[in-house]
């Protein structure tokens, strides 16, 4: 064993005599980083690490000079840079640029402490160079840096210089470089060294230098399902052991399981076997994960000596959840759906093996009829399989029914009730809606009263959950009689003239009194032959109620109006006479000679015109009158001749 050590470490130091050689890496394990230079404020570096260059707060820095950015688009030197997005993490950190000096010198410097002992160590830094690719060509200078190592005492442990070159795009580089600390140091100098001539380039970003301890392949794996990174469980009840075993590629080594709890890892006390045994609880979610570290038996308190395996982790999936499922109620013949959610897939199980499986979120029965009691039961599954807890529902099925609907009269008068009523063939919990609501005492109720003020047809609707029956029924509403008609009307004698009433409510008979004078006394609007001043009554009978109305009729006697008379005074024919004008007592009458002269007037005609004007005889002659009764007719005009 002691052989086998010697010789790695006699190849570590012909490795590390080497000046200028590539870039190395750890092909073992790596430890977690002693120290990690991320830059991780803006501002100059301390003066300590910064070297023979001077900070700028300039995004583009000159020959000699660097700045500290966490991204990086300036048109800097002719727009011939990268423009850089973020630093290699990409978590929005900081990173140095740097614009190397026209001399080889160094620019950076840091002591690094904690380290252990006759270890090895990989130094490692990303490098970036700010060269586009498509303007490289003679005259460019790419950037090469010298890492010079140097225990606590000054004396060099490692000196070696890295060429980095240009890239398409912004692109970090991994550059590393071995070392082993001497057997009784735990502090190293390392310093950085610009090793390219400057001009035109040799410009470059640097970060995240990590220091992280080199030791033997080391490796972990579960006993029963080998070098698998994960061991997944649905969870369930209990506890359940998983057992791991680290293996080392060297001997000698000593071993500590971790715990990674609170993002951070954390030793397990006792746990130094190359097994470790984890007791997990199923009975809930949750991630767990281990990994084994290694270091020579007198380094494994110090967590800067060990190397570790990739990490182990045993994975107890969520419990899916699926949500309620409602209880569906159809109507006997319909289709059932059901809504799902909680998982990716669902498997249903129901009455005569029913078992179906979907990743719809929505499931529908085509008529199911399940026996009465029976119910269904749901799960959901998630992506990773697990099962939840199971949810159970029911499909209630309703047969179909038919509603009859009754009034205890179908005909009301205005302002009077009837009384409906919905009766259903089948007992069940029913619900109503009747409509319209105009004239209802209720909506919902079986046995609403209607009251309408006009014939209404209601339509009730019925369900018992599921099914639904509709039905009408028509309450015709009549209305009491009314007569509008006029108080007077006025007539000639020997010209009939028709009562024209206006009727309104629901009728069945009319009956005027006296009959006299009318041609049909049960006539709505009879015609009226009146020889006298008559007043006239109509009586409209209908089913609710009757309703009376009186008008009185004016009856002009017709007037005989003579062309001639001969007032001589024979006592024959002396005057006038205009048979019945006397009947209009408000009447004028106007009598003109040839010239427009007005030579008789009277008002009532009781004296008939006897020939005279102003007492005086006048010559026999045509005369001309106008006779205005006085009763909104058209006056009468024409001419009578005076004979002597």
């Amino acid at each position: 064993m002691r052989r086998l050590a010697l010789g790695f470490m006699c190849c570590l130091l012909l490795m590390f005599s080497a000046g200028h050689i590539k870039a190395q890496t750890c092909n073992g394990s790596l430890g977690d980083p002693v120290v990690s230079e991320s830059f991780n404020q803006q501002g100059p570096l301390p003066n300590s690490q910064a070297q023979n260059i001077q900070y700028t707060a300039d995004p583009c820095p000159q020959d000699g000079q660097y700045t500290v950015v966490r991204s990086y688009a300036p048109p800097c030197n002719q727009n011939n840079w990268h423009s850089v997005p973020g630093d290699h993490t990409g978590n929005g950190g900081y990173m140095i640029v740097v614009n190397a000096s026209y001399t080889k010198s160094q620019f950076f410097e840091k002591r690094v402490s904690g380290l252990c002992g006759n270890t090895v160590y990989e130094l490692s830094v990303y490098i970036l160079d700010l060269m586009r690719k498509d303007i490289d060509g003679p005259g460019v200078i790419h950037p090469a840096l010298r890492f010079l190592i140097e225990d606590g005492s000054g004396n060099v442990i490692r000196d070696t210089s890295i060429a980095i070159g240009s890239t398409a795009g912004p692109e970090f580089i991994k550059r590393g470089v071995m070392f082993a600390t001497t057997p009784n140091s735990d502090e190293v100098i390392l310093k950085i060294f610009n090793d390219a001539d400057g001009g035109y380039g040799n410009d470059f970003i640097l970060d995240d230098i990590a220091f992280r301890a080199c030791g033997p392949q080391v490796s972990a794996a579960f006993t029963d399902i080998g070098e698998q990174d994960y061991a997944p469980e649905c969870p369930s009840s209990g506890t359940k052991q998983y057992t791991m075993r680290a293996t080392s590629s060297q001997t000698g080594y000593a071993y500590q399981w971790q715990q990674f709890i609170n993002e951070e890892w954390q030793d397990i006390p006792g746990a130094n076997a190359n097994t470790y045994v984890a007791n997990i609880d199923l009975s809930k979610g949750g991630k767990y994960e281990y990994r084994a570290g290694v270091a020579k038996a007198g380094n494994l308190g110090s967590e800067y000596c060990r190397v570790y395996s990739l990490p182990r982790t045993i994975l107890i999936y969520e419990k899916p959840v699926l949500a309620p499922i409602n209880d569906v109620t159809i109507c006997r013949g319909s289709n059932a759906t059901i809504n799902l959610s909680g998982g990716v897939r669902y498997l249903i199980n129901g009455p005569d093996g029913l078992r179906v499986e979907t990743s719809n979120s929505q499931y529908t029965f085509q008529q199911p009829d399940p026996p009465q009691g029976w119910g269904y039961t749901a799960y959901a599954y998630s992506a990773d399989g697990c099962m939840s807890e199971p949810r159970t529902f029911r499909i209630i099925v309703k047969p179909p029914f038919t509603t009859t609907v009754t009034a205890n009269t179908d005909t009301i008068c205005d302002g009077q009730f009837v009384q409906l009523e919905a009766t259903n063939n089948i007992a069940d919990d029913y619900t109503y809606s009747w409509s319209p609501a105009a004239g209802l005492s209720a909506t919902d109720v079986a046995d609403p009263v209607a009251s309408p003020q006009k014939t209404t047809t209601y339509t009730v609707t019925v369900s018992n959950g599921a099914c639904i029956d509709t039905k009408q029924v028509t309450i015709t509403v009549l209305h009491p009689p009314a007569i509008e008609l006029a108080e007077r009307r006025e007539m000639f004698e020997g010209t009939p003239i028709r009562f024209d009433p206006v009727y309104s409510g629901d009728i069945t008979s009319y009956r005027w009194f006296p009959e006299e004078g009318l041609d049909d006394p049960t006539s709505a609007n009879p015609l009226v032959v009146a020889t006298e001043d008559m007043t006239y009554t109509v009586t409209a009978t209908g089913p609710c109620a009757i309703a009376i109305a009186t008008v009185s009729v004016r009856v002009y006697q017709k007037i005989n109006i003579p062309n001639t008379f001969t007032p001589n005074g024979d006592g024959i024919n002396d005057v006038w006479n205009i048979e019945d004008l006397a009947t209009y007592p408000t009447s004028e009458t106007l009598i003109f000679n040839r010239n427009g002269q007005q030579v008789f007037r009277s008002i009532g005609y009781t004296t008939p015109w006897d020939g005279r004007f102003n007492s005086s005889q006048l010559p026999a002659g045509t005369y001309y009158y106008i006779i205005d009764l006085k009763n909104n007719t058209p006056k009468v005009a024409g001419y009578v001749t005076l004979l002597r």
